[in-house]
C-alpha cells in the first residue's frame, strides 16, 4: 500500500468515526430513531444487545469497541468518551489516546451544538489547569461531508484530519524524549547505555533538539535560525584514546603574533569554550514585573545611558508609558511588553575602570537578582564514546564542578593554567560548569574500555539504558522499510533472542553462555537493509548478514568454543530458523 492509498483509508476510517461520534450524541440527547445516523451506526449495536451510552475510550472500556473499526491510524489509535449525563457537554469527545497519557493535555475534537443539533466539529486543547484552547480548526457537519452517502473525503474533511493528524504525530514525537529529559533536568549529566546499533549518539541529538527547540530536529528540513541555535546550544565530541585535556578544557597552542613571532598562548578547550557561550549568551525568561524594576533602576543609574543587548550589538532603550513597559529597538519599532514571559538576551558587564564607567546592560541586573527565579536557556553538550578517552586525564578537576550539587559559582574550581587566564575573562577567578548547561554521553556497555571508568565519575552521572527493542521505533519511522517492518523486527528479535533470552529463568532458549541483553543487536543495523532493496519489493538479508552482522557476532564469540558453530546458529535464527545456540 503506497502512501497515497494509506491516506484515503485513513480519511476513510476518519470520516466513519466522526459520523458514529456525532449519531451517538444525538441518540444519547434526543433518543431519535428515525436518524440516519442511528440507523446505520446505533441501531445495529442495540440490536446485538452491545450499546455502551458512556465511558471513557482511552483507559479501555468497552464504549471504544464500537468504533473499534474506525480508531486505528497507524501509530495511532482514536478513542471515543462519552459522559451520559451531559451529551452536549465538552465531556464528551474523541480524543488521541497518548495524549491522554500526559497530566497536563489533551488534544480533543468536541462536537459544538445548535438546539438538538451538533452544528460543527472543532478542535481543542484541553489543560489540567481546567480551560479549553480553541486550536482554530472547526467545520460543519456540512462541510465534512458527514452522512452525504458519498465515499469520497471533501477537501474539508482531509484539512480537518491533516491538520489534527500532524498535531498528534507531532505531539507524540516529542512525548517519547519526555523520560530521558525529566532525568537530564534532574540530574544535570547522563549517559546512554546499550547494545551497539541501538541509536543512542541519534537520541542524545534528538534530547537536545527538544530542550533547545521543543521538537525533533532534521538537518535537512530545518530552518536557518533553528540551524542557528542548535549550532550556538548543542555541542559535541567524540572521545578517543588519544584526546586529553588539553582538548576539552584549555591548555598552551601555537601562536603567532602577525610580526613573526611565534610563541605559545592559553586556549579555551571545546567545554570551557562551550561553558563560556553558555553563560554570556543565553537568554533568561522575566516577567513583566521583573522588567519595570529593571527600567526603574537603569534610569537611576544611568539616566542618559541606553541599554544595550549585546547578543543582537543593538541599543535597546525601554521606556515607562500609562503603566506599561515598552522596548523601543535602534529601528525606531517599538514592542510591548506584555504580563507574559518575555525572552530578552543578556550577557553581564562589569564596571569599567579604564573608563571611569560602567557599560549598562539589563543582564547585570537580572543575574544579580533574578538568576534563582528565572530558566536559563538550557545548552546540552554531547560526548560520544565517552568510555573511549582516558576520563581522569581529560576532565582533571572538572570531576568536582560537572558534579550535580556543585554546578553555577559554588562549583568554582582552579584549572591548570588559571594563572594564564585574562582578568576579563568570565573565569578569571576560576572555571565552574553554568547550571544551564546538561552533558550526556553515550557509549557501549560491552566496549572493553567501559573498566576505565572510576566510581568517583560514575557517580556524577546517571545511566540509562536504551535497548534494541526500544530502537525498534526508528524501523517504525524508516518509510523505505515499512511494507515489511514487521518481518524485519521479527528477524531482529529472534536473533536477538539467540544471543540472549529476554527473561532466561522462563525460557526454553539458552542464548550463548557469557552473553547478555548488552550484546543485542540494535535497529540501526537494520536500517541498512534499505541499501539492500531487490527489485520485486523484498530486501536482501544475506547482504546485511556477511557486510555488517557477521563481524559483529564474530568478535562476540571470538576465543569461545565452537564459536563457528554458534555463529552458524545465530544466522539460523537471523534467518527466522527454528535452531537456537545449546
Amino acid at each position: 500500500m503506497d502512501s497515497q492509498e494509506r491516506t484515503n483509508e485513513y480519511l476513510k476510517k476518519f470520516k466513519c468515526i466522526l459520523e458514529y461520534f456525532v449519531s451517538h450524541l444525538h441518540y444519547g440527547l434526543t433518543k431519535d430513531e428515525s436518524d440516519i445516523g442511528y440507523i446505520k451506526y446505533i441501531k445495529p449495536l442495540k440490536d446485538n444487545n452491545v450499546f455502551r451510552y458512556s465511558g471513557q475510550g482511552y483507559k479501555g472500556e468497552r464504549i471504544q469497541e464500537q468504533v473499534s473499526n474506525w480508531d486505528s491510524y497507524g501509530r495511532y489509535q482514536l478513542c471515543i468518551n462519552i459522559r451520559s449525563d451531559n451529551y452536549a457537554s465538552r465531556g464528551s469527545y474523541l480524543n488521541w489516546r497518548d495524549t491522554e497519557t500526559n497530566v497536563s493535555t489533551g488534544l480533543n475534537i468536541i462536537a459544538k451544538w445548535k438546539d438538538t443539533d451538533v452544528e460543527s466539529l472543532g478542535i481543542y486543547e484541553y489543560w489540567e489547569r481546567g480551560s479549553w484552547d480553541n486550536l482554530g480548526k472547526s467545520y460543519t457537519i456540512k462541510e465534512l461531508g458527514l452522512f452525504d452517502g458519498n465515499d469520497n473525503p471533501t477537501d474539508s474533511l482531509a484539512d480537518f484530519f491533516n491538520f489534527y493528524y500532524e498535531i498528534i504525530v507531532t505531539y507524540c514525537e516529542n512525548m517519547k524524549y519526555m523520560d530521558y529529559i525529566k532525568l537530564l533536568e534532574v540530574n544535570h549529566n547522563i549517559i546512554l547505555t546499550g547494545a551497539p546499533g541501538t541509536g543512542k549518539t541519534y537520541l542524545a541529538k534528538q534530547i537536545a533538539a527538544q530542550m533547545i527547540l521543543g521538537k525533533e530536529y532534521d538537518e535537512k528540513t530545518a530552518s536557518d535560525e533553528e540551524k542557528k541555535k542548535m549550532k550556538e546550544q548543542c555541542g559535541f565530541v567524540q572521545f578517543h584514546p588519544s584526546y586529553d585535556y588539553t582538548d576539552f578544557v584549555e591548555g598552551l597552542r601555537p601562536n603567532n603574533d602577525n610580526n613573526g613571532n611565534v610563541g605559545f598562548a592559553r586556549r579555551d578547550g571545546v567545554f570551557k569554550s562551550f561553558c563560556k557561550d553558555a553563560i554570556e549568551h543565553a537568554s533568561i525568561k522575566i516577567t513583566r514585573s521583573d522588567a519595570t524594576k529593571m527600567l526603574e533602576w537603569c534610569k537611576n543609574n544611568f539616566p542618559n545611558h541606553p541599554i544595550m543587548s549585546l547578543r543582537s550589538s543593538k541599543e535597546i532603550s525601554f521606556e515607562l508609558e500609562d503603566g506599561q513597559i515598552y522596548a523601543i529597538a535602534s529601528s525606531g519599532n517599538k514592542y510591548h511588553l506584555t504580563d507574559d514571559n518575555i525572552i530578552l538576551y543578556l550577557q553581564t558587564q562589569e564596571y569599567d575602570p579604564k573608563h571611569e564607567t560602567y557599560l549598562p546592560t539589563i543582564g547585570k541586573y537580572i543575574l544579580d537578582n533574578y538568576s534563582d527565579d528565572n530558566e536559563k536557556s538550557p545548552y546540552v553538550f554531547i560526548i560520544d564514546e565517552i568510555n573511549r578517552g582516558e576520563i581522569s586525564k581529560i576532565f582533571g578537576e572538572l570531576f568536582f564542578s560537572i558534579d550535580p550539587g556543585y554546578r553555577g559559582t559554588a562549583g568554582r574550581v582552579k584549572t591548570q593554567y588559571q594563572k594564564l587566564v585574562e582578568e576579563k575573562d568570565v573565569f578569571y577567578d576560576g572555571f565552574y560548569v553554568p547550571e544551564n548547561v546538561y552533558i550526556i554521553g553515550t557509549m557501549n556497555d560491552i566496549d572493553r574500555s567501559v573498566e576505565s571508568m572510576d566510581f568517583a565519575f560514575r557517580r556524577r552521572f546517571a545511566f540509562k539504558e536504551v535497548t534494541a527493542k526500544e530502537s525498534q521505533q526508528m524501523l517504525k519511522s524508516e518509510p523505505a522499510l515499512s511494507e515489511k517492518v514487521d518481518e524485519i523486527i521479527d528477524r531482529m528479535n529472534k536473533l536477538n533472542e539467540a544471543i540472549c533470552p529476554k527473561d532466561k529463568n522462563n525460557s526454553d532458549k539458552k542464548g550463548i553462555e557469557g552473553l547478555s541483553s548488552a550484546y543485542h543487536i540494535g535497529a540501526s543495523y537494520f536500517l541498512k537493509l534499505a541499501n539492500y532493496k531487490k527489485d520485486d519489493g523484498t530486501f536482501d538479508y544475506d547482504k546485511l548478514w556477511d557486510y555488517h552482522l557477521k563481524g559483529l557476532l564474530f568478535e562476540y564469540l571470538r576465543g569461545m568454543p565452537d564459536a563457528e558453530e554458534k555463529l552458524d546458529a545465530l544466522r539460523k535464527a537471523f534467518e527466522k530458523s527454528d535452531s537456537i545456540p545449546s
